[in-house]
């Protein structure tokens, strides 16, 4: 057991000396405050929207201040073409209520489930495999395969692979959530014009805090389980292959060129999950799932794929270490 330990830690130490936790972590930091900026621009945009709303109201010579405290009615109506057109009783409060909506996707309550909807659903097919097919290749590129087989035994080294893109996924996660809730309220404030009445500031504040809540732990177990998923079969495939690139090449084209096959279809499997813990209220919308596949089946056939991909891996690894030594 302390033999597997010391395997593991050394292989954290490797990854720390060479800056690749580091740097994929920064990366998809990054990628978040993309989104965060493409969610503020459109939250600006619908303030502005308000504003422009109620100054029409004030310039007319009517109280917008009591029309909203009147109900809203919205009637959605669906075009011959696929349209949809939306009708409102009452278009300031509707403008209060989009604005709303918006801002609460950037506040501190859902701001962490919108950043994890674009790293799970939107980078993660995409980008996560290759990060395990590179993490797993890393061996093969710099010709370290036999040193590191005479140390230990190859199959425990692959295993311990395996661990560390676990721990990866969950601090990956952990922190770009703790992060999210941490700069939501600052966010949100930061953005308000500074003439912007208090008490139309006030209650959009109590509006934001009166929308529900998600499922915060759910939705970061999921996300941990997922792009978990996602590593290892890249990992996966890099062990099998060994240097050659072509099957990451077919991994991107199927996420990204091939529709959903059928129920269950692995992307569509995704989406079944990702529909039951997350809304997807922000401008990243998950495609709808197919078929009547169930959350509960959905979880256990990607299961069997994570587990079967482990179990290659140490397969592979097994038959490997006869010939690494030599």
């Amino acid at each position: 057991m302390s033999k597997k330990l010391w395997i593991l830690k050394r292989e954290l130490q490797l990854l720390h000396f060479n800056h690749f936790l580091l740097a994929v972590t920064l990366m998809f930091i990054s990628l978040c405050v993309l989104n965060t900026w493409v969610n503020v621009v459109q939250a600006q945009q619908q303030i502005s929207q308000y504003v422009e709303t109620r100054d029409r109201y004030i310039q007319e010579g009517e109280d917008y201040w009591s029309e909203l405290q009147k109900p809203l009615e919205i009637i959605e109506q669906k075009n011959s073409n696929g349209t949809i057109t939306i009708e409102a009783n009452n278009p300031i409060k509707y403008e209060l209520k989009k604005t709303i909506d918006r801002l609460s996707l950037i506040s501190k309550n859902n701001y962490p489930s919108t950043l994890l909807e674009v790293l799970t659903f939107l980078f993660g097919p995409i980008l996560f495999p290759i990060i395990g097919y590179y993490y797993g290749n890393y061996e093969y590129r710099h010709g370290t395969v036999k040193i590191k087989a005479i140390q230990a035994n190859w199959a425990h080294i692959l295993f311990a692979k395996c661990q560390i893109l676990f721990i990866f996924a969950a601090t990956l996660v952990i922190t770009i959530s703790l992060l999210a809730v941490l700069s939501g309220n600052i966010i949100v404030t930061s953005i308000m014009p500074h003439n912007f009445p208090i008490q139309d500031k006030n209650l959009l504040m109590l509006g934001i805090e009166s929308v529900g809540k998600p499922e915060l732990l759910m939705q970061m177990i999921l996300s941990i389980f997922l792009i978990s998923t996602y590593m290892i079969i890249g990992f996966t495939v890099a062990i099998v292959s060994k240097k050659l690139w072509y099957p990451v090449l077919a991994l991107l084209i199927y996420n990204l060129f091939i529709p959903v096959l059928g129920a269950y279809d692995f992307k569509n499997l995704v989406s079944v999950m990702g529909h039951k813990v997350f809304e997807f209220k922000g401008f990243f919308k998950l495609f709808d799932p197919v078929g009547n596949v169930g959350f509960v089946n959905s979880i256990g056939i990607i299961g069997v794929v994570l587990v079967a991909c482990i179990l290659t891996v140490c397969v592979v690894a097994k038959k490997q270490s006869k010939f690494v030594t030599h």
